[in-house]
């Protein structure tokens, strides 16, 4: 199973765990498909309403709606935003996303000796 996966679904329990308010600061991050430029950009929001399915951010007077389950926003697209209770969480998937790409291109161009994939392996394990 993708790590990037596990900490994900760890990342969407929070919200169960963690108390959300309205009025409280929340972060969002661009994911999907076609990127922007600016994908790294952390957006701060507000709550402004905390229903059974979704919560309501507002962002520069516009209001986006995130699913309570998985904190995806209601686009009616396979891109949008992703909803952080923590800019800690944020900056944490963004550094799990760098990582795990080094990790897959250091193993994809196979510079690695044998010991060093035998050393890789033993972490993993």
């Amino acid at each position: 199973m993708d790590a990037l996966f596990i900490y994900e679904r760890m990342n969407f329990t929070m919200s169960s765990i963690i108390k959300v308010e309205i009025g409280q600061k929340v972060f969002m991050e661009y994911v999907g498909f076609g990127q922007p430029k600016s994908k790294d950009k952390i957006i701060e929001g507000v709550i402004t309403k905390v229903g059974r399915i979704y919560y309501t951010v507002e962002v520069n007077y516009s209001e986006y709606r995130f699913y309570k389950d998985n904190m995806m926003q209601e686009s009616g697209f396979p891109s949008g935003y992703m909803l952080h209770l923590t800019e800690q969480d944020l900056l944490d998937r963004q550094e799990m996303k760098q990582l795990m790409t080094g990790v897959r291109n250091a193993l994809k161009n196979n510079n690695l000796t044998l010991d060093q994939l035998r050393r890789v392996m033993k972490i993993l394990k």
